[in-house]
């Protein structure tokens, strides 16, 4: 989820999701035919962030290569390639996963992030300062791909303004 003022998290709400998405075309444009092979994973929150979750959906027209065959990938929901149920805002550093992950050209990668506004009285806007919030994962992974560097989701700006009760904006 991109650190933008559109990422709005309202107050007193126990539980609130936001995702970021990487669509499967954006994958599909970028991953070698292979995929690409995650590692490592970094979370980030900030202070009402209680989970973070990073998700994969293999997509029905997504393609892989293997040895002497074209494996066709049907529609499902991997397990999450990690999920953190333990948020420390003070803990900023790589996780290496017990074994690489394979994500396909074509897969769509989801970061999901829940957070607790109950103490809070007004909404919290996405940013960089701690009293805003995020919702980031870094990937570390090999083969090394040029075509996509970051892949970031945000609201548009009819979503957000509907969401807020405006219908209409004067002209």
């Amino acid at each position: 989820m991109d650190p933008n003022w559109r990422h709005i998290i309202p107050p007193g709400q126990s539980q609130v999701i936001s995702e970021g998405h990487c669509i499967e075309d954006c994958t599909a444009y970028a991953f070698p035919m292979d995929g690409i092979h995650i590692f490592a994973v970094m979370m980030r929150t900030h202070l009402i962030g209680k989970e973070i979750k990073l998700r994969q959906v293999c997509i029905a027209a997504a393609r892989a290569a293997t040895e002497n065959a074209l494996k066709i990938r049907q529609t499902e929901e991997l397990p999450p390639i990690v999920h953190d149920s333990n948020i420390d805002v003070a803990y900023q550093d790589f996780r290496r996963l017990t074994a690489p992950v394979r994500a396909l050209p074509g897969d769509r990668l989801i970061a999901e992030c829940i957070y607790d506004s109950s103490s809070r009285k007004a909404i919290t806007l996405g940013g960089l300062t701690m009293k805003e919030e995020s919702c980031i994962v870094l990937m570390l992974y090999y083969p090394r791909q040029n075509k996509l560097t970051t892949c970031h989701s945000l609201p548009s700006l009819p979503t957000v303004l509907h969401s807020l009760g405006i219908e209409q904006l004067a002209t």
